[in-house]
């Protein structure tokens, strides 16, 4: 398996996290004392006007991306560490979530956040979840 990993330190990022082949491997993203708004996620690929051939070469890296939860066993694996705070503004799906002390996953001013794994409700508090996390923003 291949794996990504990416440690952010001291940031503000605005925009999605997606990992559209995640049958590959595991995705880890640590985040230290970052503000994070967007989604995190598992996601499908695909190519808008049909798979590349030799005469439309161009079209190779011209894909979309879809939100979606997998059914790998790798995937998305997200660790807040403290002064951290994810708001995530839409539907995210991941198989391991940590939360330190200090770190947060909130939703958008006015809205809420539903939290399951494997359809189960979950509490988000400082620990680790693994499984079929779906983070729904309400």
């Amino acid at each position: 398996h291949d794996e990504v990993e990416a440690d952010f330190h001291n940031c503000t990022l605005k925009g999605d996290f997606i990992d559209s082949m995640s049958e590959k491997g595991d995705c880890k993203l640590t985040f230290d004392a970052c503000q994070i708004e967007g989604a995190i996620s598992t996601g499908v690929v695909y190519h808008p006007q049909g798979e590349p051939v030799e005469s439309k070469w161009w079209l190779i890296g011209s894909v979309e991306h879809t939100l979606a939860p997998n059914d790998n066993e790798t995937g998305i694996q997200v660790t807040l560490q403290g002064g951290s705070q994810w708001t995530v503004t839409k539907t995210s799906c991941m198989n391991a979530l940590t939360i330190e002390e200090g770190a947060a996953v909130v939703a958008p001013a006015g809205k809420s956040l539903t939290v399951t794994n494997y359809g189960e409700p979950v509490e988000l508090k400082p620990g680790t979840y693994t499984g079929k996390l779906l983070l729904t923003v309400n």
